[in-house]
């Protein structure tokens, strides 16, 4: 009998532990979840302000920016080359990096080192305000997956979670808090930043992601990220609808070929932190040069001008050209080797070339279609992940009617994407990043 009695108390006992540690697993999720929505909505309220005054800036003394642009590079460029080198460019590569290493003290001292992510928030915002042609919401995800594992494993006491199961979580935590998008975070997790892996703990990802989404929504409402006021429900002709696909897949296969492959070749290799505040300074003066040649279009994400062109009649307030610039900007950006993404710029860019299109073509009635299917076809002809790229787009336009055209859209141009580019953009860094690593641990153990 008295056998019988105590392995009842040490199953009840074994139970409620089990059960408290669930219940501790689901607080600390709580509160990594919010910490993520937290962080990423700090960064998009003083973004946003830096890019407000940015604008107002050029506004009034447009010609200041020749000064103040390849200043502003020069600058970000030495911090960043001096005290935060993993803080340069988008941010993605670097969370995909951390997922692959799998060893805590590389992820949290280099790739996802908080301060470094600290003083990328900062310098995104610099960035912004100097005219740049950048986005926040890679750095976002970024800012998301650091804020995770700093919770995961510095604050919040240690999870029973796999560390890469943390950073994916944390990164599409911050994409769905950025974009207002919580459906988008998941697909993102599941496509691009858990690529080619079996996500053990998904409850831990798809429950981090959502609360990150939804803390979001409730501390700034639920608003579409693209509003479009008057919906035009006329679709371009089907010949129209492919050219524009297949345009957009082009022009994305070029820009990651630009950004990966001629670009570091034309641009010196910098081994000193005054060489590459010297290269990032002369590549803001010719940034600044094309924000003139455009009035201050292409400075900043392009938020302001692909809402335009969603909501704005053929042919009014808007120059044909506007996204070839805008690509350029937005590539010079990247090169320079400041902080910043590239998220929201191809949105704008993709905008651009469905405009352009029905510009060209007079195509008056199936010009707002054809902008959804240019930001859709670009995004994902960039990041060569097509259905990321239409939940995102489809989420931001409240476009869920318009589902199969725009992934049928994304498709095509990945298909067209690859054929220059073979690997995604990101994909392709985040090696770098690892080979990288490796180089600097060989010279290590050598010396």
């Amino acid at each position: 009998m008295r056998t019988i009695i105590r392995k009842f108390l040490s199953a009840d006992r074994g139970r409620l532990q089990r059960s408290t540690e669930r219940t501790w697993d689901y607080l600390s999720l709580f509160g990594g979840a919010a910490l993520v929505a937290l962080c990423v909505i700090a960064l998009a309220r003083v973004a946003d302000a830096s890019l407000y005054w940015g604008e107002e800036l050029f506004r009034a003394y447009p010609w200041a920016f020749l000064v103040l642009t390849p200043l502003g590079f020069a600058l970000i460029r030495y911090v960043t080359f001096s005290y935060a080198p993993f803080a340069a460019g988008s941010g993605i590569p670097q969370t995909m990096a951390a997922i692959r290493v799998r060893d805590v003290q590389t992820q949290l001292g280099q790739f996802l080192a908080p301060l470094q992510v600290g003083i990328k928030m900062i310098l995104v915002c610099a960035g912004l305000a100097c005219g740049a042609s950048i986005g926040r919401e890679g750095p976002s995800i970024q800012v998301g997956a650091a804020a995770m594992l700093a919770w995961a494993h510095r604050f919040g006491g240690k999870l029973r979670v796999p560390t890469d199961a943390l950073i994916v979580a944390g990164g599409a935590g911050g994409l769905a808090a950025a974009f207002n998008t919580p459906l988008a975070g998941i697909v993102f997790a599941m496509e691009e930043l858990a690529k080619g892996r079996t996500m053990r703990q998904s409850w831990f990802v798809l429950m981090t992601i959502l609360g990150a989404g939804f803390i979001s929504l409730a501390l700034q409402g639920n608003y579409d990220f693209f509003p479009i006021y008057v919906r035009n429900p006329v679709h371009p002709e089907l010949l129209a609808w492919m050219g524009v696909s297949v345009v957009c897949g082009l022009m994305a296969g070029l820009m990651s070929w630009l950004l990966v492959t001629a670009g570091p070749r034309l641009l010196p290799t910098s081994t000193t932190a005054r060489h590459a505040a010297l290269v990032a300074g002369l590549v803001g003066l010719m940034v600044a040069c094309i924000a003139l040649l455009t009035e201050g279009e292409t400075i900043g994400t392009g938020y302001h001008a692909a809402s335009d062109l969603l909501n704005t009649p053929l042919g009014l307030s808007h120059e044909l050209g506007f996204s070839l610039l805008k690509l350029l900007a937005t590539v010079l950006s990247y090169l320079s080797g400041i902080p910043g993404g590239i998220f929201t710029p191809s949105l704008s860019i993709g905008a651009g070339l469905g405009y352009d299109f029905a510009l060209l073509f007079d195509l008056v009635e199936g010009r707002q279609m054809l902008v959804l299917i240019g930001m859709t076809a670009f995004l994902a002809g960039v990041v060569q992940a097509p259905v990321t790229a239409t939940v995102i787009v489809m989420e931001m336009t409240s476009s869920q009617d318009q589902f199969m055209s725009l992934m049928l859209s994304s498709v095509i141009a990945t298909l067209v994407a690859k054929s220059i580019a073979r690997v995604s953009l990101y994909e392709v860094l985040a090696r770098r990043l690892l080979e990288g690593l490796q180089d600097n641990t060989k010279k290590l153990s050598e010396t």
